[in-house]
């Protein structure tokens, strides 16, 4: 097991984790925005602020998950 962990790419390794945790963090960070925003009175201001945070927080999961997925295909093929 030893050798097998000498012979990964440990930058690679870890910025495939480090985006793995960007994207859990935005994940909750959907949920807390649809809890925190969704409070009654629920008006056009926090509407507004609810959807523009929905997109930033889709758009870091979308950007975050493609990267990884193509880090992880380099891995896996070499």
């Amino acid at each position: 097991m030893g050798e097998l962990f000498k012979l990964t790419n440990k930058k690679i390794y870890f910025f495939s984790m480090f985006l793995s945790i960007i994207y859990s963090i935005a994940e909750y960070g959907v949920s807390f925005a649809l809890s925190y925003f969704g409070t009654v009175p629920f008006n056009l201001d926090k509407a507004t602020s609810l959807l523009i945070t929905l997109v930033i927080f889709y758009i870091i999961m979308l950007i975050s998950h493609y990267i990884k997925l193509r880090i992880d295909n380099v891995v896996y093929i070499i």
